[in-house]
């Protein structure tokens, strides 16, 4: 356990949070302080959050109360404990923020879907014998079939009682407690027989390790000749879909490369590249090992950590924290001619600017805008000044051939 003070937290109150574990899932986390601190006030911040959903306040809040503050800690707290890391591995390298917008709005949900949680039977038994408790993993949920490190079935339903895991049924405290008197740790593994599901799995561990964004152009490109100068190129199948429309992923790509940035323009899906990676490679690291062949750029992960997108559409806006001095840097890297067309959505605004009553003199304002009190939209959250050594990460980017 650790105590904290807190005097400047939105709950100010002396907390004592349980360590979050590795690999642990954000909503794991949650339950397990409400579970064994639920008579205690310093859980008050957990059961605040709503069940089905982690909006990016939530997550702020609970980072700020681990002492990983600023954007960079949200950022921290996304790419260790939620599947956020394979969203980003892919990236376009003019933007120099990690998580876009998501710092500073509130709608994105950070939280696995109902009905798709799992666990292993062995990483549990594996836990109690080295923590004496065990927790629900972030690669366990959704989508995820196979435990990467066992080969073995992810179980998404209670082996006791047949409810599936979730926040209306089972409940995940029974991770914690009992299903009619006996522990998960006392289910029998099965193990796993499909190759695809097991490698997506490796795929996906291997990613959460690398420390490195990908340049999603390059990976793009080099995908696409791969896959067309392939044998099995008419037959290669990817989640049961032949991929053999060669053109339409081609063209889905280009489009995305044409776009001179990537504000809130039509971006390469990475779930895609992923796809295609994991359908061209048994192991991601040899994925990697070929990107350096063709002197693909990587990035190191957390450069982007300190950094998030605050403004802009055609021309996107950046605010840059620096934890040395307390104070935020905002820049326009890439500033677009299409801010300038009529059909824009940066110029649109620019024709509909905030009119603020102290400051602006009737005679000074068209007829066509309506003087009205207009509310400002909330400032970004404030920077946290530590100090000297208070910065983190390195920014830029790292030739592919350094990497490790």
């Amino acid at each position: 356990m650790i105590s904290r003070s807190h005097n400047n937290s939105r709950f100010s109150r002396a907390i004592m949070l349980l360590k979050i574990q590795q690999d642990e899932s954000l909503r794991s986390y949650i339950e397990r302080n409400i579970y064994l601190g639920f008579k205690e006030r310093h859980v008050d911040v957990f059961k605040k959050i709503p069940k089905y959903s982690i909006g990016s306040n939530y997550v702020r809040a609970i980072a700020s109360e681990l002492g990983w503050k600023g954007c960079y800690g949200f950022n921290r707290l996304i790419h260790y404990h939620t599947e956020n890391c394979l969203r980003v591995v892919f990236c376009d390298f003019k933007d120099p923020s990690y998580s876009g917008k998501s710092y500073i709005l509130n709608g994105d949900n950070y939280s696995p879907s109902s009905k798709t949680i799992g666990f292993c039977p062995k990483c549990v038994n594996e836990d109690l014998n080295r923590l004496g408790f065990s927790y629900w993993r972030r690669f366990h949920c959704d989508g995820a079939k196979v435990c990467a490190k066992h080969n073995v079935i992810l179980l998404k339903k209670c082996p006791f009682c047949g409810d599936c895991f979730s926040l209306d049924g089972h409940g995940l405290n029974v991770m914690w407690a009992t299903c009619g008197g006996r522990h998960l740790s006392d289910c029998a593994s099965t193990p796993n027989c499909d190759s695809m599901d097991l490698k997506r799995a490796e795929f996906s561990e291997a990613v959460s390790k690398f420390n490195y964004q990908i340049c999603e152009r390059t990976a793009s490109d080099f995908l696409l000749r791969k896959i067309y100068n392939s044998d099995c190129f008419r037959t290669l199948r990817i989640e049961g879909s032949n991929i053999s429309k060669g053109p339409t992923i081609y063209e889905f790509v280009r489009h995305s490369q044409d776009m001179k940035n990537g504000a809130e323009y039509y971006k390469t899906d990475s779930s895609l590249l992923f796809d295609l990676a994991v359908g061209l490679y048994s192991r991601f690291e040899d994925f990697v090992v070929d990107l350096q062949s063709v002197n693909c750029e990587f990035r190191y992960i957390e450069s982007g950590w300190a950094t998030f997108k605050a403004a802009g559409n055609e021309s996107p806006h950046y605010v840059e924290e620096n934890y040395a001095l307390g104070v935020a840097q905002w820049s326009c890297p890439y500033p677009s001619e299409d801010s300038r067309k009529r059909s824009s959505t940066d110029e649109y605004w620019s024709r509909k600017p905030i009119i603020y009553r102290c400051c602006n003199f009737v005679s000074d304002c068209s007829k066509d805008l309506n003087l009205k009190s207009v509310r400002v939209r909330l400032a970004p959250p404030a920077v946290p000044r530590l100090g000297m050594n208070g910065k983190f990460g390195v920014a830029g980017r790292t030739d592919i051939n350094s990497v490790g």
